[in-house]
């Protein structure tokens, strides 16, 4: 999860939870950890916590194995899955390219 504070696993008396999941929007590639639709979101709400646990890249099943694998501890009153229309067609592919940014090369890896 990128976070600039820390979360207790267990939801806090008077306050409501909301766990996110999504690719490099909902992760806030290219922004602040301030600036996230997230952190918006859980500012203008004072008994909020919105914990997110956005991946750039990934799809609506590599987003459901980290809810899986990281998240489920965590007391929620709802969980989101921010779903981009790309993120299904990355349910499709066994393998990612990656890219060395030394040498500019690409290889496949397989996915989660």
């Amino acid at each position: 999860m990128r976070s600039d504070r820390e979360y207790p696993l267990s939801r806090p008396d008077g306050r409501h939870r909301i766990v996110l999941f999504g690719d490099s929007y909902t992760a806030g590639f290219g922004v602040q950890n301030g600036e996230r639709f997230s952190d918006l979101l859980e500012r203008s709400y004072p008994n909020l916590d919105v914990l997110n646990f956005g991946l750039d890249g990934t799809g609506t099943d590599q987003q459901l194995l980290i809810y899986e694998t990281l998240a489920k501890p965590f007391e929620a009153d709802a969980h989101i899955f921010a779903i981009y229309v790309k993120n299904t067609m990355r349910n499709q592919v066994d393998m990612l390219p990656t890219r060395d940014p030394e040498s500019d090369a690409v290889w496949y890896r397989s996915k989660p």
